[in-house]
């Protein structure tokens, strides 16, 4: 019986175990009676290697980008927000114009479909995201089917 332990505790020694790790600005240690999780905060070390056809990005944390994309017509003038993005519940387009005579959004998924569409009726309109998984989703933004502006929405948690 000891000949077999001291077997596996020789050559247990011998093995390494490799985890991911780097340099960080901040994190620590979070528990509660329902679990624990370890946290961190800002990334000081990251790789990026690209070609001409990819691009991979290394490190603990990948870089998060959300962006606007725009195709606005020369002959509206409106200006138009989108807060909070990214969003866990719901968003709330904010249009500063006094006309919203056939103005209306449409919510698209990642791959085209149409989710959802709705008149616009006042400056402040809330659009309910809480029924839809996590991912991005396009809003689009017309008037008299003309396209105003179409934002990118990251749906999380």
């Amino acid at each position: 019986m000891k000949k077999p332990l001291l077997l596996f505790l020789s050559v247990s020694s011998f093995i390494t175990l490799q985890a991911q790790s780097g340099t960080v600005s901040a994190g620590g240690d979070a528990s509660s009676s329902a679990g624990s999780v370890s946290y961190s905060i800002g990334q000081v070390d990251f790789r990026n290697i690209t070609s001409s056809e990819n691009s991979l990005n290394q490190g603990l944390q990948q870089p998060f980008e959300f962006f606007v994309i725009s195709v606005e017509e020369t002959f509206i003038e409106m200006e138009l927000n989108l807060f909070p993005n990214p969003t866990r519940e719901s968003v709330m387009l904010k249009i500063q114009s006094q006309d919203f005579d056939g103005l209306q959004y449409q919510l698209f998924d990642e791959g085209g479909k149409l989710l959802d569409t709705q008149k616009i009726t006042g400056q402040e309109t809330k659009i309910d995201m809480a029924s839809y998984a996590m991912a991005s989703y396009f809003l689009r933004v017309t008037k008299q089917n003309s396209d105003i502006k179409t934002f990118q929405i990251i749906k999380n948690f």
